[in-house]
């Protein structure tokens, strides 16, 4: 062991590991474009859908597109949690796939939302057990 890496040495052969996290970071929260991959609903169970959803976050300001919308707010965060206020969409009509994933995505972007970032993933958990898996895209 020599501070990150870990090296195995049989015979000829030798395998040097190196920590996930140095070799892979978790990418930042700002400038990345977070694809909605599934619905989060009671804290485990996934919804996987086939709709079209992102949210982009610059500093204070996540922007978006909920699968048939825009949508925009503030955010203020913390090291474990983000707090949106002011989210709102543009009004046009979704179909029933589109509709169910606006929804989700609104139920979640409110107070207290902890999130984690898992090196190209994000989760967002509203504290009713809504939330969204998200993977940078």
């Amino acid at each position: 062991m020599n501070g990150d890496e870990l090296t195995l040495t049989s015979c000829s052969t030798t395998i040097t590991l190196l920590d996930r996290k140095i070799a892979e970071p978790d990418f930042p929260l700002d400038g990345i474009r977070w694809k909605v991959v599934a619905t989060i609903t009671n804290a485990d169970l996934r919804h996987h859908h086939q709709a079209e959803a992102w949210i982009s976050f610059d500093r204070g300001r996540p922007t978006g597109w909920s699968g048939c919308n825009e949508l925009s707010g503030t955010v203020t965060r913390n090291n474990t949690e983000l707090t949106f206020s002011d989210v709102a969409t543009t009004a046009r009509a979704c179909t029933a796939e589109t509709a169910a994933m606006q929804a989700a995505i609104l139920a979640t972007l409110g107070p207290a939302v902890a999130y984690t970032i898992d090196y190209n993933q994000l989760t967002l958990l509203a504290p009713s057990g809504i939330g969204l898996d998200l993977k940078a895209g």
